[in-house]
């Protein structure tokens, strides 16, 4: 379906718009909790722009959300075309797969973005975590801790994802942690 901009019964503008503008839109529209216009808003995007990577990235993860993994598979392999973003794309679509009950190529997914981009657990982490997907954001951020545990960069940056994510217990648990094995 078309979108179309309305203020009161006339629509705004008929020029072509921004892919961006129309990410900005979606993203609004899945704070708000209306997943299928944001879903329209992000085509609509793509329409304009295809190799537009958020919008690739945040269709993946509302069919992600809607339980469509095989949808959300082909948005985040379009993503990682577009964006030259391998290791979060492959951590996610790793996660999706086990998720499906393919857990050896979930497996080579994971050690192939980890070999890609050490730090892309702990990023995965963090946007799942600002996409709202506080589950998924938690389990990245334990899968990071569990590849750096002799970071403590790392470790500090996942108790402060799952502190902003009401997950006190955790944080707490992983901080205590953090600060025992490096004092100081």
């Amino acid at each position: 379906r078309r979108l179309q901009i309305i203020d009161g019964n006339a629509p705004i503008g008929a020029a072509p718009q921004s892919a961006w503008l129309y990410g900005e839109l979606g993203m609004l529209l899945e704070d708000a909790g209306d997943a299928d216009s944001a879903e329209a808003v992000y085509l609509e995007a793509l329409s304009i722009d295809s190799l537009y990577s958020f919008g690739l990235l945040r269709l993946a993860r509302i069919e992600r959300r809607t339980g469509s993994p095989e949808a959300a598979l082909g948005y985040l392999e379009r993503y990682m075309g577009a964006s030259g973003d391998m290791g979060m794309a492959l951590l996610e679509s790793a996660s999706i797969r086990r998720g499906m009950g393919e857990a050896g190529q979930a497996d080579s997914l994971e050690a192939l973005a980890m070999e890609y981009d050490p730090a892309s657990a702990e990023n995965l982490a963090w946007s799942l975590h600002y996409n709202g997907m506080t589950d998924e954001a938690v389990a990245a951020g334990i899968f990071a801790c569990s590849k750096a545990p002799g970071d403590p960069v790392i470790l500090v940056s996942i108790c402060d994802m799952l502190s902003a994510a009401g997950r006190f217990p955790v944080a707490d648990s992983l901080c205590r942690a953090a600060t025992g094995a490096f004092p100081g």
